[in-house]
């Protein structure tokens, strides 16, 4: 976990196969359009108007809300397994000869 002294810093948008964070203060207002794209985001809030635009957030693949680890997974949400095949993908690769 780091943290970053605003949204330039190199490490504030980045993302790992691995547990990391980093955090940012902003103002509430700009954070759901400032986090971008994200496979996993945690809220930690009881904002109700927070929690709308988080749901609504088209570009967070999968949205904790409250103090749930990341790689905690619940099977029977659709798209678990999915997120599994995406992160860990088998990839063909040919090439001709000469």
């Amino acid at each position: 976990m780091i943290h970053a002294p605003d949204w330039q810093h190199p490490l504030a948008n980045t993302e790992y196969l691995f547990p990391f964070a980093s955090v940012i203060e902003a103002p509430q207002e700009e954070m759901v359009t400032r986090i971008g794209p994200t496979l996993v985001a945690t809220a930690l809030t009881e904002d109700e108007h927070l929690t709308r635009q988080l749901l609504a957030a088209s570009h967070i693949e999968r949205l904790n809300l409250g103090p749930i680890p990341t790689h905690e997974i619940a099977w029977d949400q659709p798209h678990e397994g999915n997120l599994f095949d995406f992160l860990y993908q088998q990839r063909a690769l040919q090439r001709r000869a000469g």
